[in-house]
C-alpha cells in the first residue's frame, strides 16, 4: 500500500471536494512527507485554488514514498454526500485505485479509479496587497448571496481612513453592505491606502461555501488587483483562493 491516511472528521473532506468540484473535473493530491497538498487552476485561468493540510492533522499518516493520486471530483462528491460531521475518514491509495472508508456507526468504503491526471505547472504568485481584512465569514457569504440575485460581479472597496469595507454590485439595482472595524463581524482591518476592485459573484461564492467547516475568513485585495481568499479549517488545514480581477 502507497497511502494510508485517517481523518478524525470526514465532512471537511466533503466540503472541500464539493468545492472542488465547482471550479474543476479532475483533481491531483500530492501525499508528501509533511502533509497533503492539492494546487490547481480551474480551465478558464481566473482562479488558483492551493489546499494543504499537515500530517499532524491526521489521526494515521503512512506512506511508503511521496506519492500522487488522481481522482474524479463529481464521483468522489457524490459517494461523500451522506457523510456527517464526526464520522471518521480514511483513505488508501494503491497504484490502480483510491479507497475512501467513513466509519460512523457503521462502516462504508468506496473504490474509485486512480487517475493519471496531467499536473499543471503552476508557479508561486508572489504578490504584494495594500488592504487585508479578517473577518466572520458568514456575513460576507450573505452578501454574495444577495448580490447573485442582482448581478454576476461584486465590488470590494476599502477605506483606509475609516477602516470601512463596502461590498457591493456595480449594476443599476443598488446593494450595498458596509462592514467596519467596529462591526462584530470583524477580526481585523490593515490597510495601507484606499482599494477598490471588482470579482466574479459565482467565483466567490465557488469557495465561501467553506464556512461550512470555517468560521473566518481572510480578504487581500489592491486596486485592480487579485485577490486572496485564506481559510483556516478545522485540523489546521489552510486553503489559499487567488481571483482574479473582472475585466
Amino acid at each position: 500500500m502507497k497511502v494510508k491516511v485517517a481523518y478524525s472528521d470526514a465532512s471537511v473532506f466533503k466540503s472541500l471536494i464539493e468545492m472542488l468540484s465547482k471550479m474543476l473535473d479532475e483533481i491531483v493530491l500530492t501525499f508528501r512527507e509533511d502533509g497533503i497538498r492539492i494546487r490547481a487552476m480551474d480551465p478558464a485561468n481566473i482562479a488558483l485554488v492551493d489546499v494543504y493540510y499537515p500530517k499532524e492533522a491526521f489521526t494515521e499518516y503512512e506512506l511508503e514514498e511521496e506519492s500522487e493520486c488522481g481522482v474524479n471530483l463529481a464521483v468522489v462528491s457524490r459517494l461523500l454526500k451522506r457523510v456527517k460531521r464526526g464520522e471518521r475518514l480514511e483513505i488508501k491509495v494503491e497504484d490502480e485505485s483510491v479507497e475512501l472508508s467513513v466509519t460512523g456507526i457503521v462502516k462504508r468504503s468506496y473504490v474509485v479509479k486512480n487517475f493519471e491526471v496531467v499536473k499543471p505547472e503552476i508557479p508561486e504568485a508572489i504578490l504584494t496587497f495594500k488592504s487585508k481584512v479578517t473577518l466572520l465569514a458568514d456575513p460576507l457569504k450573505q452578501a454574495l448571496k444577495d448580490l447573485e440575485i442582482i448581478g454576476d460581479q461584486v465590488v470590494l472597496e476599502l477605506n483606509s481612513k475609516e477602516k470601512m469595507l463596502l461590498v457591493y454590485s456595480p449594476s443599476e439595482t443598488r446593494y450595498v453592505m458596509k462592514i467596519t472595524s467596529s462591526s462584530g463581524a470583524v477580526i481585523d482591518i490593515i490597510s495601507e491606502e484606499d482599494s477598490k476592485s471588482t470579482y466574479s459573484v459565482d467565483y466567490m461564492l465557488n469557495v465561501i461555501s467553506l464556512t461550512n467547516v470555517a468560521d473566518t475568513v481572510t480578504l487581500e485585495f489592491s486596486s485592480e488587483m487579485p485577490l486572496r481568499l485564506q481559510f483556516t479549517l478545522i485540523g489546521e488545514g489552510r486553503v489559499e483562493y487567488l481571483l482574479a480581477p473582472s475585466a
